[in-house]
C-alpha cells in the first residue's frame, strides 16, 4: 500500500482539485492522510467532508505544526510501504501511482521519480516518455542538481524514514534538505518519464510571498549541501557550486520583485556573491541567456538587474534560469 501524506493549510480554493487527483488514480491501493495545518479559512472543513465520502482518506487537525510538521504526522502514521507526498495546492496524472510503483517493485528501487510538469495557469504542456534511467547514489544527486529538488515527484520506502524526519526548525528549503538525506541512505533511484506531478504555480504561494529572514533557509541549506557534495562527491563540486549559486539567483530575484530593502544585509551579502562569483555563472550553460545578462547588468548596477529579472519573470516565465 502507498500512504499518500498531505499537508494542508489555507488553501480551500485548491485542495479540492488536489484531493479529486488522488481519488482519480488507475491505482487503488493507498491511503491519502490530509493534515490539516490549523487553517483559518475552510480547508479543513473540506477535508473532513471529504473524510466522510471515503475510508481512503485519514483527516487529522493539527496547531500550525508547519509543512515539515505535518510531514512529519504523516510519515509516523502512515501504513504503507511506501510513502509519497502531494502538496494541497498541487495535483498528479491519473497514472501516478500505478506508475511509481510499478517501477520501485520492478526495479526493487528505494526511490522512484516521475516528471515534474509545471501549471502557470494557461494549462499543463507535458509529453510522456517511455525512457527510464537508473541511478546509483551519485548519480541521483547529480540529477536533483541539474533538475528539481522536490519531495513530491517521487514515490519511497518508507523504511528510509526509519530514523529520518524533516526538519521542523527549517521553514523554506525543507524539500531539498530532506532529499538529500534520503539519497543518502538509498542505493538504487530510477526515474520515469510517463507519468507527472504537476506543480501549479500560484501568485499567494510560499514561494511567491515576500523575501522575509526565514528565506535565509534556502541559502544557509545549500551551503550546507554545497559542502557535504563537494566532500563526498569531489566530481559534482562544480555542479553544486552551480546549484548554491542559482538559489542566491533566486532570493535575489525575489526581494527585487517584491520591493525588499535592497540596503539590507541580506540583499548586500547576495549581491556580493554573485558578483564575485559572476565568471562562474557567465561560463555555465545551465543558466540561462537572460540570467547572465541580468548578472551582467548586476555588475554595473544594482538596480538594472530588475529589468532582467522582470523580462524573465513576466515575459518568459518561468524563472528558472
Amino acid at each position: 500500500m502507498i500512504s499518500i501524506i498531505m499537508p494542508v493549510y489555507n488553501v480551500e480554493k485548491y485542495v479540492d482539485r488536489a484531493i479529486r487527483s488522488v481519488l482519480a488514480q488507475t491505482y487503488q491501493d493507498y491511503e491519502l492522510l490530509l493534515i490539516d495545518n490549523g487553517s483559518t479559512d475552510r480547508s479543513g472543513e473540506i477535508c473532513d467532508r471529504w473524510q466522510g465520502k471515503t475510508r481512503k482518506i485519514i483527516v487529522t487537525h493539527l496547531e500550525k505544526p508547519g509543512v515539515s510538521g505535518a510531514r512529519n504526522w504523516g510519515l509516523q502514521h502512515a501504513s504503507g510501504d511506501y510513502v509519497c507526498f502531494v502538496d494541497s495546492d498541487d495535483c498528479v496524472t491519473e497514472n501516478y501511482l500505478k506508475a511509481l510503483h510499478d517501477a520501485i517493485e520492478e526495479y526493487q528501487a528505494d526511490v522512484v521519480k516521475c516528471d515534474l510538469a509545471h501549471d502557470y495557469g494557461k494549462g499543463v504542456q507535458w509529453r510522456p516518455s517511455a525512457e527510464t534511467e537508473l541511478l546509483d547514489r551519485a548519480g541521483a544527486i547529480a540529477h536533483v542538481l541539474r533538475t528539481d529538488t522536490s519531495m513530491c515527484d517521487r514515490l519511497y520506502r518508507k523504511s528510509l524514514f526509519a530514523g529520518l524526519r524533516f526538519p521542523e526548525q527549517i521553514r523554506h528549503a525543507e524539500d531539498v534538505y530532506t532529499l538529500l538525506n534520503v539519497l543518502r541512505l538509498s542505493s538504487r533511484i530510477v526515474v520515469i518519464h510517463n507519468c507527472a506531478y504537476i506543480y501549479m504555480h500560484r501568485k499567494d504561494s510560499i514561494t511567491t510571498c515576500t523575501y522575509n529572514r526565514n528565506d535565509r533557509d534556502v541559502l544557509r541549506v545549500w551551503r550546507r549541501n554545497y559542502r557535504y557534495i563537494s566532500e563526498t562527491y569531489p566530481e559534482l563540486e562544480a555542479l553544486a557550486r552551480t546549484r548554491m549559486l542559482w538559489s542566491y539567483c533566486v532570493m535575489l530575484d525575489k526581494m527585487y520583485l517584491t520591493g525588499y530593502d535592497l540596503h539590507s544585509e541580506d540583499a548586500r551579502i547576495i549581491i556580493s556573491v554573485l558578483r564575485k562569483n559572476r565568471k562562474v555563472i557567465m561560463r555555465n550553460n545551465l543558466y540561462t541567456k537572460y540570467r547572465k545578462l541580468s548578472i551582467a547588468a548586476l555588475l554595473v548596477n544594482k538596480y538594472f538587474y530588475y529589468i532582467f529579472v522582470y523580462v524573465q519573470k513576466y515575459l518568459f516565465c518561468p524563472l528558472n534560469g
